[in-house]
């Protein structure tokens, strides 16, 4: 997998609609899957979208703009949060890369994002 899973309140509906519509070209990946499984995942990701919780990182993501593209990392809301951040810090290990969330947010999973629960890992050697 290029990136961990994100959870589904971190992009509104239309967004995770258009991100499955296009999972042949999944930012320069083929990611098809069959179209049951993709209609089955579809469902659940919007079913559980950023409109649906309420929770600070969803009534962020939930502005979101449809038309724009759906990558999480190029978001006004994401940039803003970690603007602060030098881009050297996302290329080096653990990290690896702006879509590796759960590297320095223990709880990415549960689409939480705690200011409580982040703490941004020491480089390990190479």
């Amino acid at each position: 997998a290029c990136h961990m899973a994100y959870h589904p309140s971190l992009l509104p509906a239309a967004s995770w609609s258009d991100l499955m519509a296009g999972l042949d070209a999944h930012f320069g990946e083929n990611a098809w899957i069959d179209a049951g499984d993709a209609a089955e995942i579809e469902a659940w990701l919007t079913a559980h979208a950023a409109e649906t919780v309420d929770t600070a990182p969803a009534r962020l993501f939930v502005r979101t703009d449809p038309a724009a593209p759906a990558t999480l990392t190029e978001t006004p809301a994401w940039e803003r949060l970690h603007d602060d951040l030098p881009d050297g810090l996302f290329a080096r290990a653990p990290i690896f890369t702006r879509a590796n969330c759960a590297a320095c947010h223990a709880d990415a999973a549960t689409g939480r994002f705690s200011p409580f629960a982040i703490e941004i890992p020491k480089e390990t050697p190479k």
